[in-house]
């Protein structure tokens, strides 16, 4: 790069937590913390950008409730926790709310469209980070390593739950699980979740 660039990636960033995106937005507050950073961060020397990503709605809405059922913020099946998440605007409320707060400098992209594009996932924040395309594509890409829970494996964290077993132990089960998968005959998959 022929300028420093500083490049921050978080889900949580921007107030966003991904348990929660189909949770009704009432108490949420994304473009004041958008608006806030973007303050924070501004300077005559430093350009800011920022880049969302969204995805397929139904594996998004698994990925959600797999979030908050590993961490064990509530004890519900999947269909029980979709009946009460079940704001699918949500994501699209969060990305009006940041776009009323960053204006132009947002870039919303499909991680679908960009995956099947051919480019490694990330590369629009690669490119608004100044790489050129030929840089980006000439990258080498990790393997992931955030390693999707089975659905067996949320089934035993949630019953475990219901037993009484103390978040802190729940969290210590999950960690367990993740790197035991094969205890419960599936092997585990490597996957972003």
């Amino acid at each position: 790069m022929s300028e420093p660039v500083l490049l921050v990636s978080d889900e949580n960033l921007l107030g966003t937590r991904s348990a929660y995106l189909f949770a009704p937005l009432k108490y949420e507050r994304f473009e004041a913390i958008a608006k806030s950073i973007d303050q924070a961060c501004r300077s005559p020397d430093l350009e800011c950008r920022y880049v969302v990503y969204t995805r397929d709605l139904e594996r998004w809405r698994k990925s959600s409730y797999n979030q908050s059922a590993k961490t064990a913020k509530h004890l519900l099946d999947f269909q029980t926790w979709c009946d009460k998440n079940d704001n699918l605007k949500g994501p699209d409320q969060i990305v009006e709310k940041l776009r009323a707060a960053l204006g132009e400098r947002l870039v919303v992209v499909a991680m679908e469209d960009e995956l099947g594009s051919g480019v490694p996932l990330g590369s629009a924040v690669l490119s608004a980070c100044g790489l050129s395309s030929n840089e980006v594509s000439d990258l080498k890409t990790p393997q992931p390593s955030n390693v999707s829970m089975p659905p067996n494996a949320l089934e035993l964290i949630r019953i475990l739950g219901e037993y009484g077993l103390e978040r802190e132990a729940t969290k210590k089960v999950t960690q367990a699980l993740r790197q035991n998968g094969h205890l419960l005959g599936v092997k585990s998959r490597e996957h972003n979740d």
